[in-house]
C-alpha cells in the first residue's frame, strides 16, 4: 500500500513537472521569436507614431501654406514669433517622456523662427529646405530642424523627412513621428479681423483649425504676406505664437555638418551614438572627447 502510494506521489510530482517544463519551454520560444521580430524590425517598424494634433510643432505641418494664400516661397523668407506656454502642464511628445530640468527649457518663453535656407529637387519635384529653430531642444540645447518642405505639404513623411542638428553634435535624421496618413487640417473660417502681434496689427482672416470631431480647439490668425507660413498668431489649448519679425534674409549660416543633407548627398538614416533613447543620444565631435 505505502508502495503505491508513493508511486501515485511520484507520478503526480513529474506530471507536475513536465508540465512546468512545457510551459517554461513555451514562454522561452515566445520570448525568443518575439527577440527575433524586433531584432529583424527596424526603427520605422517599432518607432514610428502619428504625431500629436494639439502641439504647435507637428500641428503647423498640417497646415499647408497654400490653404492660406501662401503660393511660392523665395529663399531667404523667414516668420519669427514669440512663443508663450499656457500651463505649466504642456501636451507636447517630448513633455509626455520627459520630466526632467532640462527638458522644462521648452516651456520658458522664446523666440521661434521658420526660416526657407535652400531649394532642392529631388523625384522630379522641386522643394524647399525650411530651417525651424526654437521648437526644440536637446538637454536644454537649442535644436534646429531641417524640414524639406513645399507650399502645399509640411507633412512629415519618408520624402520629406525631418533632420535635427544640434552645434558641434552629429546631424540625425528623425522618423519617430509621421504624418503620412494624417489628413491636412480642415480651416472653419469665424471672421475677419484686425490683430495685433509684437510685429505690429495685421488684417487677418481668423480660423479654428479641426482634425476630427473630438480634435483639440485650435485657432489661427491670417495673412498670406506673412511667408513662409502665412499665419500672424497660432493658439493651442497650451502654447502661443506670436509674430514678431518677417520678411526676407539671405545672409543666414548653414552649419557645415548639415550641407550634405542640404545638398541632398546624404539621408543621415544612421548616426553615431552614445546612448540609447528617443533623443539617441549623439556623442560630441568638435571638440572631441
Amino acid at each position: 500500500m505505502q508502495g503505491n502510494k508513493l508511486k501515485n506521489l511520484l507520478h503526480q510530482n513529474l506530471q507536475g513537472w513536465r508540465m512546468s517544463l512545457l510551459i517554461s519551454v513555451c514562454l522561452a520560444g515566445a520570448l525568443l521569436v518575439s527577440l527575433s521580430v524586433l531584432k529583424g524590425a527596424s526603427y520605422e517598424d517599432v518607432g514610428v507614431r502619428e504625431c500629436p494634433t494639439d502641439d504647435i510643432a507637428y500641428t503647423l505641418n498640417l497646415i499647408s501654406p497654400s490653404q492660406l494664400g501662401v503660393k511660392q516661397w523665395q529663399i531667404g523668407d523667414y516668420a519669427e514669433y514669440q512663443y508663450n506656454q499656457k500651463s505649466a502642464i504642456g501636451s507636447s511628445l517630448l513633455e509626455q517622456h520627459f520630466k526632467s530640468d532640462a527638458m522644462q527649457a521648452r516651456l520658458s518663453a522664446r523666440d521661434v523662427k521658420f526660416h526657407i535656407i535652400g531649394e532642392l529637387s529631388t523625384l522630379g519635384q522641386s522643394r524647399y529646405w525650411m530651417r525651424k529653430t526654437g521648437l526644440a531642444f536637446f538637454r536644454a540645447i537649442p535644436k534646429d530642424i531641417y524640414r524639406l518642405v513645399s507650399p502645399t505639404d509640411l507633412r512629415i513623411t519618408s520624402e520629406t523627412p525631418r533632420f535635427h542638428f544640434v552645434r558641434n553634435y552629429v546631424p540625425r535624421r528623425d522618423d519617430f513621428c509621421q504624418q503620412v496618413s494624417t489628413p491636412l487640417a480642415t480651416l472653419v473660417k469665424l471672421e475677419e479681423s484686425e490683430t495685433k502681434t509684437p510685429a505690429g496689427l495685421f488684417d487677418c482672416i481668423h480660423y479654428r483649425v479641426e482634425f476630427g470631431t473630438n480634435s483639440a480647439p485650435i485657432e489661427i490668425w491670417v495673412n498670406p504676406k506673412i511667408r513662409p507660413l502665412g499665419i500672424v498668431r497660432v493658439s493651442t489649448p497650451n502654447e502661443v505664437l506670436e509674430l514678431a519679425s518677417y520678411g526676407q534674409d539671405t545672409v543666414f549660416d548653414v552649419p557645415e555638418l548639415i550641407h550634405p543633407v542640404i545638398e541632398g548627398i546624404t539621408t543621415l538614416a544612421q548616426g553615431c551614438t552614445s546612448c540609447h533613447g528617443y533623443d539617441n543620444c549623439h556623442e560630441l565631435i568638435s571638440p572631441p572627447r
